[in-house]
């Protein structure tokens, strides 16, 4: 952001009117060691250096996308056995945290580090297409026989149980090509496709802030999102519980995660109280590196060698993941995949073992009340465990067939975890994370680029930064301005033209006029809005609005600034009939529950199909009962245009998009950015997308 000079210099002289200088807001971060690369092994630190030579990214950024990816390939072929008690088996997943602002190339690092997966899913995908005809042979030819027995041997119980016994459980479907979701992620959308494709999956966020901010974190999502994450690093049982699938329990399910993010967005993360007391905070690796933004420049001839010796290094990194992708699922049992699959079991050599029970004693003495980790207990009590995880990465990305962990790989992974623990002291102790102090500073960067003395409340969350564009984040990060010198409370109302024109000449501080928002009110529109609800069984509403507007200052009594009469206006909303809602909520429970995620209707694909399905579930759930009361029709919602894919009835153009809100008929969202809406009424001539296309 371009820093006004004359405000510059009025900030940076302030000691010299009120006799002391501001205060910095936080301290900055001291500098972060260098990562230890070469504790990657010879294929990681290889493919690792390779990434930031071609990207000109920061060294830690390319090598936790390539330990993420090299997490996602090992976590579905074994477990570590950690020496506890008589072995306790350790999933290899990984949860990373990245922290560099944009522009440091952190998609076109996580790119590279994922081209063998991204491979190996086109692989996968053109199997499935090849297979899926024959499943779809298979299930009409089983469902016809069953129907044939059933009709045939209905007078006689116990031959027809044998009868469907002897025919067998049902084809499975071809596995779905997914290894790593790209776009908009959610926990209910890979636990979707936990039920129908490989128990192995990767959350690579590039820009984290689209699942940090999304459905699955909102307020009334949190702790159920939350619990599960944490559940998928433990390799436990993942459940789900809806009234329309009932109970679903899957076993043996593995997830890794890298999450990047921009400073502010990792402040909230890492500073949320509820992340912290479930544990979720203390399971990631985090690293923020400096960036590298300004000083890329490079020689094209010296660049071109360089690419192709990256290019040779990424070799060994993109077979070792790809060997390891490519291997069967062991389901345990092929007609009934929750149940799990078989892993290999890696156990620590004798000496590893020494190693790793030597490191888990070192870190548990620094965690007494006074020991060295005190405050990043619950972060540093996972570190043995993190260690044994990555050892056992190590172990596979050398060797894929390996029976056992090595020391020399654990006391690698231990200098790894070291890092990461540097890391986390290092963020943590400066107290740099402070959501609220961040947005302070981001407000006083703003404020260094404005060309005025004063400032008004109204004018800050009305044109300053988007994170404090509402009036009580705005008077908080003022306040703390104020408090640490950088600006100065006005006293006494100030006039409006005053106020825009003022030149203070001069005077070093910003200043701080709470009242003027009080004065720029003055002549606005105000309208005031009473609902009075009353729900019966499925619902009856009154709803009563009133509405009040002041007027504008006409011309002859503008100096006196009085406003108008007040107008008012009384409305009382016609509502539908109790019974035709319920009729309405009927006929769309009943039409969705006939349907089948992996039977696509006429015309669609198998993405889009999901898609379609996936939004529907969700937005029954959620909105339903509302859209049925405020007249939406069935083209409304589940319409679709033929031949125009996400141009039809509501669901089709929300796709992935999770962030809906509905009222008074009508429908908005944020998508990259920009705001959608949709009304009731736009298209019920369109047919639902279940009758196809």
């Amino acid at each position: 952001m371009a820093t006004n000079p004359s405000m510059a210099a009025r900030l940076d002289a302030a000691n010299e009117t009120t006799g002391e200088a501001p205060r910095p807001l936080y301290r900055e971060l001291p500098p972060a060691s260098a990562f230890p690369v070469d504790a990657l092994g010879p294929v990681l630190g290889k493919a690792a250096k390779a990434i930031e030579a071609v990207v000109q990214c920061p060294l830690a950024c390319a090598a936790n996308s390539v330990l993420a990816v090299a997490s996602l390939a090992a976590q579905g072929r074994a477990n570590v056995i950690l020496p506890i008690g008589q072995g306790k088996p350790s999933p290899l997943s990984l949860f990373l945290l990245t922290v560099l602002d944009s522009g440091e190339r952190k998609s076109s690092a996580d790119s590279m580090a994922l081209k063998p997966v991204r491979d190996t899913e086109r692989e996968i995908a053109e199997l499935e297409a090849g297979q899926r005809h024959a499943y779809d042979v298979k299930v009409a030819s089983y469902e016809a026989s069953a129907k044939h027995l059933t009709a045939k041997l209905k007078s006689d119980r116990a031959a027809l149980e044998a009868a469907l016994r002897e025919l067998g459980p049902a084809p499975q479907p071809p596995l779905l090509s997914v290894l790593a979701p790209s776009g908009d992620q959610t926990v209910e959308g890979l636990f979707r496709i936990y039920q129908f494709g490989r128990p192995s999956l990767a959350m690579l966020c590039d820009d984290a802030a689209t699942f940090l901010g999304g459905h699955s974190l909102k307020a009334e999502q949190k702790v159920g999102t939350t619990a599960n994450l944490c559940r998928a690093w433990d390799g436990s049982k993942l459940e789900r519980i809806r009234g329309g699938d009932g109970v679903i329990v899957l076993y043996d399910r593995r997830l890794a995660s890298h999450l990047m993010v921009q400073s502010g967005v990792a402040a909230d993360f890492l500073s949320d109280a509820q992340f912290a007391d479930q544990g979720l905070l203390a399971r990631f690796l985090v690293s923020s590196p400096a960036g590298r933004a300004g000083t890329r420049f490079r020689d094209d001839a010296a660049y071109q060698v360089v690419t192709r010796r990256a290019a040779l290094d990424l070799e060994d990194y993109n077979v070792a993941v790809a060997s390891l992708l490519r291997q069967p699922v062991r389901w345990k049992n092929e007609s009934d995949r929750t149940l799990g699959v078989e892993l290999d079991a890696l156990h620590f050599t004798p000496e590893a073992r020494a190693l790793y029970v030597e490191f888990a004693n070192a870190i548990e003495a620094e965690l007494t009340p006074r020991g060295t980790l005190a405050n990043a207990k619950a972060f540093a009590s996972k570190l043995p465990e993190n260690a044994a995880r990555i050892a056992g990465i190590l172990t596979l990305m050398a060797e894929p067939d390996a029976q056992t962990d090595g020391a020399a790989d654990l006391a690698d992974a231990i200098e790894l975890v070291k890092h990461y623990l540097e890391e986390a002291s290092r963020i943590m102790a400066t107290g740099a994370i402070d959501p609220e102090l961040r947005r302070a500073e981001t407000l006083r960067e703003w404020l260094l680029s404005l060309p005025g003395d004063v400032i008004g409340l109204r004018d800050v969350y009305r044109l300053g930064p988007n994170s404090i564009r509402q009036a009580d984040r705005a008077r908080s990060a003022m306040t703390i301005l104020c408090e640490h010198g950088w600006a100065r409370e006005r006293k006494g109302r100030c006039d409006r033209r005053h106020c825009a024109s003022n030149g203070m000449g001069d005077r070093p501080v910003l200043n701080f006029d709470p009242h003027r928002w009080i004065a720029e009110r003055e002549g606005q529109t105000v309208a005031t809005v009473a609902t009075v609800a009353t729900v019966a069984t499925v619902a009856t509403v009154a709803t009563v609005a009133t509405v009040a507007t002041v007027a504008a200052p006409s011309a002859k009594n503008e100096k006196a600034n009085s406003p108008e009469p007040l107008a008012t206006v009384a409305t009382v909303a016609t509502l539908p009939d109790a019974s035709e809602v319920q009729r309405t909520l009927d006929s769309w429970c009943d039409a969705f529950n006939a349907l089948s995620p992996l039977r696509p209707a006429t015309g669609f694909t198998m993405g889009r199909w999901q898609t379609l399905y996936d939004c529907a579930a969700w937005w029954l759930e959620n909105f339903a009962r509302r859209a049925a009361w405020e007249g939406w029709s069935t083209g409304d919602v589940f319409g679709i245009r033929p031949g125009y894919p996400a141009r039809g009835g509501l669901i089709d153009q929300l796709g992935d998009n999770r962030s809906l809100v509905m009222a008074d008929g009508g429908a908005r969202w944020r998508s990259w950015g920009i705001m959608s809406s949709y009304a009731a009424g736009c298209s019920p001539h369109l047919e639902p997308f279940w009758k196809g296309q």
